[in-house]
């Protein structure tokens, strides 16, 4: 294309745009009030709406279409020659001629509607603001289909009113609104009640009449049309109306009611069949009775011929009262005598009526007994063999029993488990409580709250409402989240239902707690164990600590130290008694499992040992208890039993630990009041916060550790050795959260006290000793930390011999502290020499002895054991050091992705893993790779250990050196000041982590060439350095390195040569000629001097 058919095409685009946005400004939009239109938004009715509406009638709802101005939508200019004669079949024109505007909807049509029809008719206008160039944002589609539903819900509050047929006429985009209304309330407006007439026009103006023109007859007699087809359907349903006036359903429609999984549609398809039966099954609360109340209601819509009987089942008078109500609806003869077998009666009919189809929905049949125990009268028959099967009819349940269920349908297969809602379901419940939810998230956090449970959802909605506008959707969150009694106050509120059976509560925990009370009535050992699994986590209960208690095997030897504990006198043959009877217990056992199991209040796992119970069931179950004053005894029943079970953290229980530790944790609030098991509670918690703390789960540790250390405290007084391995665990965990001052005070305490109580040269004493050296270490007091060290060595030395594990361990201790000082010659003389020949640069004899270790650990230990991974983490460095960044990055990966599944992803190790693999990266200038893993470590170290924890602020000081090396210097400049100023608060102005940061943030300074910052950093660091750490130094010596190579960027040559110098021949003392650190100075030293 040339240039000048170019431009043409582009002005011809350009006038385009320009009429096409001069012709849309005249569209007004209501979010400019100059050109908001006259007429309101929403429903607006046509002429007079104030009397009540009747029964029966037609709702008109006429709705624009995009882009329209409602005030003209269905307006047109009056004709000079208005005065046209009216035809046959239309009056004459009775508007008045003042008026310029003709409204056809208004004017014609309802004096056009013919009055054989009979009925009330109401017209609205549905206005809305759809101009959708301007304001997209606020017209979507789904907004303005629930716009127009919750609108209609307005207008049709009574049952009249839901009566009343509807009858949308949609111009354009209309159309499009009313099939997205229609489409998200299909289960509440749905069938021939509902009818969508789109205006078939294809040229604009088409949508208005000023004349009673042919265009206009089209669009009335198509309306004609639907509504004498709907009176004639009226008409015939009116008639059977009349014919089932007495049927049996007590329950109005729910207006709320959602529909899921295509629940309906398997009753129907099963109902379907001859003789067909069916039974929902599932917990109260979960919506068995509304979808029986739905498929009654539109089953006697859509089947006029069909009875549908309703029969409360809940105890044999309700059910007799039932068979009494169904002999009324269709007048059996001889009923009312006195000795009439009514059952008898509606069973006849049932079985011999040939020309009317039924359906009997038996209503909460929950107790066996009712359909097949004798009842009152022995002469009687059972009242289940009052039920026919008949090819004419169907039977539809709905109960809480299993049990029951197959017996009254007759197998698993034609059962129905109905469980909580999907989530999307429980927000569209919510929604039609509530009316539109502003705040989605907290509307999903409430639903999951609730556990999807469309009781439980009712119920918070109802209290929501009844409250309104001092309460809401978030409020009811944070007063749901207070803690369980608030819960449990919350969930035993009843709010009412009307659609639930008289007498029948509609608080969550009043329906469940109905099934407790019968299970104990009938069996209480079963009632017993479902108390005792109220007290678990909800998921993976083990079937080892439900069973009662026996001891055998390795069980013994577990609970011998937590018997003592609990006080126990077992003997010999007391045990041997439980043998005698371990079949009649587990006969028992098995019972009550299938009892629980019956009524949906547990489920078995696949691999059939462990159990799961809904969270609120168990709330249900915990209050119940309180209101029977049996908590107690329960909750100490539960303690015991996994005090007996749960061992100490080490690796070799890892497994046991990781299957039992959610029920540890819920057994953190449930402190004993009895002294003996309260030592074992305390033990639990000890044990538990053990191995929480090498999963580096630190706030749940260092709860149990506390909770643990004050009831020992009280028990067993403040210096019992079990209070204090409680405190020094606690103080152990706040190391390990970089809160060194206050694990010092309690490291120091247990120090000094078993210093008095065991020895100074007791193992213990020389442990925390040992552990108080290393918080010093972290808090980079080095002198204080070697001097405690050396302390222990020599004990240790003297009391266990040089080669004793604690001994090794003692020396390693020494030795980083030495090689933190940067004393190289004093490690290697530890048994430490690997890490020394590492800082050493001395790579190769490293590596030869990582080797070593690994090999042992993989042998000794195994290939996935934590120390295992720990010395092919080392070996991985070894080799990144030496530029062998292939074996290095294949090493670490295989630490990183055996860490995730033994560990966790969030684990520490797992994330220094992740942040080594990153360093791996960051030396090849894989930047994206590296920056992907640093930021991934940085976000799960802010959300575990918090934003100021010091290895937090190391992957911030990473993340920013990848920028940094990128060449991003705003952005690493930013991270760089925000470690810098966290450090020097956290852990000091002259905290070697806090030097090192300023070195950072001063590199970064003299890569954007601001010598001057930088200069005065690197000084500051190196003058701190010397007096922290010494001059000789090696973080000392790179700080000097720093500063001589910022004056040489300075111009100051001699100056810097000058230093230079001076840090090539310490590093040459220190470090010896070979480092690598040596001999990067010295070629430095030879360019400059060059």
């Amino acid at each position: 294309m040339d240039l000048a058919a170019t431009a043409c095409l582009l002005t011809f685009l350009l006038s385009l745009a320009f009429l096409y946005d001069q012709y849309t400004r005249r569209i007004p939009t209501r979010l400019d009030p100059r050109q908001a239109p006259k007429s309101r938004s929403g429903l607006v009715p046509v002429g007079d709406s104030s009397s009540p509406a009747q029964a029966g009638g037609i709702d008109f709802i006429f709705v624009h279409g995009l882009g329209s101005n409602p005030d003209t939508t269905w307006r047109a200019q009056r004709p000079a020659e208005m005065g046209l004669a009216a035809t046959a079949d239309a009056p004459k024109d009775t508007t008045p001629k003042t008026n310029q505007f003709v409204n056809w909807v208004s004017d014609f049509l309802p004096n056009d509607l013919p009055p054989t029809i009979g009925r009330e008719v109401r017209i609205f206008y549905y206005n809305y603001d759809s101009y959708w160039q301007r304001d997209a944002l606020y017209t979507r589609l789904e907004l303005l289909g629930k716009g127009l539903l919750e609108h209609i819900r307005g207008i049709r509050i009574t049952e009249a009113e839901r009566s009343r047929d509807l009858i949308f006429v949609g111009y354009s985009y209309g159309g499009l609104v009313v099939k997205q209304g229609v489409r998200e309330q299909s289960s509440t407006y749905h069938g021939s009640n509902v009818r969508n007439i789109g205006l078939p026009v294809d040229h604009y103006g088409l949508n208005k009449f000023a004349t009673r023109s042919e265009s206009y007859q089209i669009i009335l007699s198509k309306l004609k049309e639907v509504i004498e087809s709907q009176s004639r359907s009226k008409k015939c349903h009116h008639s059977v109306l009349e014919r089932l006036k007495s049927a049996t359903i007590p329950f109005s429609r729910n207006p709320d009611f959602v529909n899921r999984e295509n629940i309906l549609d398997q009753i129907d398809q099963r109902c379907s069949e001859p003789a067909g039966r069916v039974a929902l099954v599932g917990l109260g609360g979960v919506g068995k009775s509304q979808l029986a109340i739905e498929y009654a209601h539109r089953t006697a819509a859509k089947e006029p011929d069909r009875w549908v009987f309703w029969v409360h089942a809940g105890t044999q008078a309700r059910v007799e009262e039932g068979f009494k109500a169904i002999a009324d609806a269709v007048k059996l003869p001889g009923r009312r005598q006195p000795k009439a077998d009514v059952p008898q009666l509606v069973y006849s009919w049932l079985s011999s009526e040939r020309d009317r189809r039924w359906i009997v929905i038996l209503d909460s049949a929950d107790d066996i007994d009712v359909f097949f125990g004798a009842g009152s009268n022995p002469e009687r028959r059972r009242l289940a063999d009052y039920l026919p099967q008949s090819p004419n009819g169907s039977l539809l349940v709905t109960t809480r029993n299993k049990d029951l269920a197959f017996r009254l349908v007759g197998g698993y297969k034609n059962t129905i488990e109905i469980g909580p809602m999907a989530q999307s379901n429980a927000l569209l419940l919510l929604e039609r409580k509530l009316g539109l939810l502003s705040d989605k998230d907290s509307a999903e956090e409430l639903v999951r709250a609730l556990e999807y449970v469309p009781l439980a959802i009712s119920q918070a909605a109802a209290y929501i409402q009844r409250r309104s506008p001092r309460s809401s959707v978030e409020k009811y969150l944070t007063e749901f989240s207070k803690g369980e009694s608030k819960r449990a106050w919350l969930l035993g509120h009843d709010e009412g239902e009307f659609r639930r059976e008289g007498g029948a509560s509609s608080a969550i925990l009043a329906t469940w707690q109905i099934s407790f009370e019968h299970i104990r009535s009938k069996r209480a050992s079963a009632a017993d164990l479902l108390s005792l699994m109220s007290f678990f986590d909800r998921q993976g209960i083990p079937e080892s600590l439900l069973r009662p208690p026996h001891i055998d095997g390795a069980m013994q030897e577990r609970r011998s130290d937590v018997q003592h504990d609990l006080g126990s006198n077992s003997s010999d043959d007391e045990i041997h008694n439980d043998e005698i009877h371990n079949d009649e217990t587990d006969n028992g056992f098995e019972d009550n499992v299938a009892m629980l199991t019956n009524y949906c209040l547990v489920t078995v796992s696949e691999s059939g040992d462990t159990f799961e119970m809904h969270g609120l069931v168990q709330l249900s179950t915990r209050t119940w208890l309180k209101a029977c004053g049996r908590e107690e005894e329960f909750k100490h029943q539960f303690v015991s039993r996994i005090a007996a079970l749960f061992p100490p953290g080490d690796y070799s229980n890892w497994a046991t630990c990781q299957r039992l530790f959610p029920h540890v944790e819920r057994a953190v609030d449930y402190r004993p009041v009895e002294g003996k098991l309260e030592e074992a509670w305390a033990t639990l918690l000890y044990n538990g916060g053990w191995y929480a703390e090498l999963q580096g789960r630190y706030d749940v540790a260092e709860k149990m550790a506390r909770k643990s250390r004050r009831s020992r405290k009280e028990i067993l007084g403040r210096e019992d050795e079990r209070t204090l391995a409680s405190t020094s665990l606690c103080a152990e965990v706040l190391r390990d959260k970089g809160l060194w001052k206050e694990a010092e005070k309690l490291f120091v305490q247990v120090m000094e006290i078993r210093k008095t109580k065991l020895g100074a040269d007791h193992p213990s004493t020389l442990t925390s000793m040992a552990n108080l050296a290393s918080t010093y270490r972290n808090q980079g007091r080095w002198e204080e930390a070697e001097k405690l060290f050396v302390q222990v060595m020599e004990t240790r030395k003297t009391k266990l011999g040089a080669d004793h594990p604690d001994t090794l361990t003692s020396i390693a201790n020494l030795a980083s502290t030495f090689w933190n000082q940067g004393r190289w010659e004093e490690a290697e003389n530890m048994a430490n020499l690997a890490s020394t020949f590492w800082n050493q640069g001395r790579w190769e004899e490293a590596e030869k002895l990582f080797v070593q270790v690994m090999e042992t650990s993989k042998t000794k230990l195994g290939a996935d054991h934590p120390d295992t991974l720990t010395s092919i983490a080392n070996l991985a460095s070894t080799y990144r050091n030496q530029g062998r960044w292939e074996e290095a990055e294949k090493l670490e990966v295989q630490v990183m992705e055996t860490r995730k599944t033994k560990l966790g992803a969030d684990h520490p190790s797992t994330l220094t893993s992740m942040a080594n693999l990153a360093s791996t990266f960051w030396n090849q200038g894989r930047w994206e790779e590296a920056e992907k893993l640093f930021v991934q470590v940085m976000e799960i170290r802010k959300t575990k250990l918090g934003a100021d924890h010091p290895s937090t602020l190391t992957s911030i000081a990473n993340l920013a050196s990848t920028y940094r090396n990128q060449g991003r210097w705003e952005e690493a400049e930013k991270l760089e000041v925000q470690v810098m100023e966290t450090s020097k608060t956290k852990l000091g102005a002259d905290h070697p982590s806090t030097l090192t940061s300023m070195a950072n943030l001063a590199s970064t300074f003299w890569n954007q060439g601001r010598w001057e910052e930088a200069e005065k950093l690197f000084v500051q660091v190196m003058e701190t350095s010397k007096t922290k750490l010494g001059a000789d130094h090696p973080d000392t010596l790179v700080s000097m390195a720093n500063l001589a190579f910022t004056w040489n960027s300075q111009g100051r040559h001699e100056d810097a040569l000058a230093l230079m110098q001076a840090c090539v021949e310490v590093r040459q003392r220190v470090l010896g000629p070979e480092h690598p650190d040596t001999l990067s100075s010295l070629a430095t030293v030879s360019e400059w001097s060059s």
